[in-house]
């Protein structure tokens, strides 16, 4: 039986509009979003190839995944998208450990089938804040203020332009 290795991405989001080559609005900046890369072992038939050559979990268990991504981004998305929940100091750094291996646990549980479909690693890909400084401070209130100023201009500027085209 053949055998091969299958990756799967996604954001924390769960959000297809959302990828790696985008820009994303998290913790008030523009990054990456936090992305997931799990890569699986797979035997056939547990495994297909796309039109472009890319392999892929068959579709019974990639539609099994895909629910399994949306349960855990209702979980988790709001940590990561509200500030007021955002982790002070290095307690981010614990929030990631503590999500992945939730990610872990439940992938292990919920969606292996072993000997046919195994977990090998997640790895972290994009904007994962592991530090969070003191939101409270003048300064921090002033940037703040600033990117929303910028922001708002950004957006003004933006629909001011939409009518120009004709």
């Amino acid at each position: 039986m053949a055998v091969a290795i299958v990756l799967e991405q996604f954001n924390i989001f769960n959000d297809p509009n959302i990828t790696l080559d985008q820009e994303a609005y998290t913790s008030g900046l523009l990054d990456n979003a936090p992305f997931f890369q799990i890569r699986f072992y797979a035997r056939s038939p547990y495994y297909t190839e796309d039109l472009e050559g890319n392999l892929q979990l068959a579709r019974q268990y990639r539609r099994a995944f895909d629910q399994l991504k949306t349960d855990f981004a209702k979980k988790y998305a709001p940590i990561f998208d509200t500030p007021e929940t955002i982790p002070q100091k290095f307690e981010s750094l614990d929030q990631v450990n503590a999500v992945v291996h939730d990610l872990a646990a439940t992938i292990q549980t919920d969606f292996v089938i072993p000997d046919n479909i195994e977990l090998n690693t997640i790895e972290l890909i994009g904007n994962w804040e592991v530090y969070g400084g003191d939101e409270t401070t003048n300064l921090s209130q002033d940037i703040h203020q600033h990117l929303a100023d910028a922001a708002a201009n950004y957006t003004s500027a933006e629909s001011d332009t939409d009518g120009d085209a004709n």
